[in-house]
């Protein structure tokens, strides 16, 4: 299981990942980059239309400050041009 440190982003709507630390999950196994049927884009903060590398279904694991674990499956966005590993979105947190 690979660590990686999440940002929470209130401002995006849907949780992202940089390609490079998603490719670093895939030399692990067992998770699976999908294509989009349609050529989607991710729309940035600053208006600019990107396209996407893919999606994927990845289980989250959050250890609380108490060693509690609790574990989520998220679709997540795969992109290329994000300066953090992870963003975590309002798809996730459900509020700003």
């Amino acid at each position: 299981m690979k660590k990686i440190r999440v940002l929470h982003d209130s401002g995006c709507a849907k949780t992202i990942m940089n390609t490079n630390t998603f490719t670093e999950l895939l030399n692990q196994g067992n998770i699976e980059l999908l294509l989009p049927e349609n050529n989607l884009v991710l729309v940035t903060c600053t208006n600019q239309h990107e396209k996407i590398t893919g999606v994927a279904d990845v289980i989250l694991h959050f250890t609380g400050n108490n060693g509690l674990i609790k574990s989520f499956m998220l679709n997540i966005i795969v992109h290329d041009n994000i300066s953090q590993d992870f963003l975590l979105g309002r798809d996730f947190t459900g509020s700003d």
